[in-house]
């Protein structure tokens, strides 16, 4: 979801799914989808940038977090302790 959660948890925002490839990533978010090309160490790149474009980072609790160009966002499958009633529970 992205760091607006409280839009996410509402309905109002879409999530991002991000899917293994056997050329690296794809992120999708409603009709935007990106190949995410890996370079290593979590970073990534889009198909068509000279550069990491897209990082993934984790924090102290092993909470998943995606920063780049596509946005800023944090993996909620695992219900982060900062977002309170996470997936209803």
């Amino acid at each position: 979801a992205r760091f607006n959660v409280t839009a996410w948890r509402s309905g109002q925002a879409r999530p991002a799914e991000v899917t293994q490839t056997d050329q690296g990533l794809l992120f999708r978010r409603g009709r935007r989808t990106e190949a995410l090309i890996p370079l290593g160490a979590g970073r990534f790149r889009r198909r068509h940038d000279p550069a990491v474009t897209v990082v993934f980072s984790l924090d102290a609790n092993g909470h998943r977090y995606l920063f780049g160009e596509l946005g800023n966002y944090v993996n909620t499958s695992r219900c982060p302790g900062f977002i309170p009633h996470c997936h209803g529970q």
